[in-house]
């Protein structure tokens, strides 16, 4: 549905019609932190060696340089809003928790609120206003 990418900040309310991908779903890794919210679909992600068969507000923190993907039964919309940011973001205890603990975080519900209000934001303000509201909420969810 949209898509904001400014400075370091990567925010987007992603859909795919099951007849129309919009976005390859291969096994890829980069090297910044990506937070999704899965809203809708039939999907099974895996991060690394570990897989799930996605429930609606499913939260996944997967931290830089970790090898991830999505398997998703093209029958089925994909709806699920995905946050990338920068390592340096990323307290060292939480670095330190993420490599010893799971990417998949579970039923996050009431983090949704706060991804559909940032999805909403979008409408009101600028560029760099957008970034910093978006930059303090990356904060508080971590």
């Amino acid at each position: 549905m949209f898509n904001f990418i400014y400075k370091d900040i990567d925010f987007a309310h992603k859909i795919d019609e099951a007849s129309n991908p919009t976005e390859n779903y291969e096994k890829h890794i980069h090297y910044f932190n990506e937070i999704v919210l899965f809203v809708t679909g039939d999907v099974v992600y895996t991060v690394e060696t570990e897989s799930r068969k996605l429930q609606p507000g499913d939260i996944i923190f997967i931290p830089s340089g970790k090898y991830h993907f999505a398997t998703v039964n093209s029958d089925a919309v994909y709806e699920r809003y995905v946050l990338k940011f920068p390592d340096e973001y990323v307290p060292d205890y939480i670095k330190q928790k993420r490599e010893v603990s799971s990417c998949f975080l579970g039923s996050a519900a009431l983090y949704f609120d706060v991804f559909k209000n940032l999805d909403d934001l979008r409408q009101s303000y600028d560029d760099d206003e957008l970034y910093a509201t978006y930059l303090c909420e990356t904060i508080q969810l971590l």
